[in-house]
């Protein structure tokens, strides 16, 4: 990703080179000494992320895009038990069956499967 907008062949050889040292990479504590190997260099952003890991510091409070669900229209929600906003996705289920966003074809199989979930 910190390639790309350089071009294809920037990001092709920065994709070979965590390929080539993923090993090394993968097996480095901690994290803040391992990824510059991997990213060619370090990334004062990335620093400061990885460098406040709770989700809870207040280092994320002017950081968070929160919305009022209120204000999503009614939605189709897809996601996976992998996905990471798996959380996200099941939190706005509930704000959108109760603005009555259902009646869609095989909406009722949806919610039954996520209630046995």
């Amino acid at each position: 990703m910190l390639s790309m907008h350089r071009g294809f062949g920037a990001f092709t050889l920065a994709t070979l080179r965590l390929m080539r040292r993923y090993r090394r990479i993968a097996r480095t504590l901690p994290l803040i000494d391992a990824y510059p190997a991997a990213f060619g260099g370090r990334v004062g952003y990335f620093e400061d992320w990885i460098t406040h890991p709770e989700p809870d510091d207040p280092y994320w409070v002017p950081r968070r895009a929160t919305v009022s669900p209120e204000l999503i229209p009614p939605t189709s929600l897809l996601t996976g038990w992998s996905d990471v906003c798996l959380d996200q996705t099941l939190g706005l289920y509930p704000t959108d069956a109760r603005r009555g966003a259902g009646g869609a074809p095989g909406r009722r199989a949806v919610d039954a499967h996520v209630r046995l979930q």
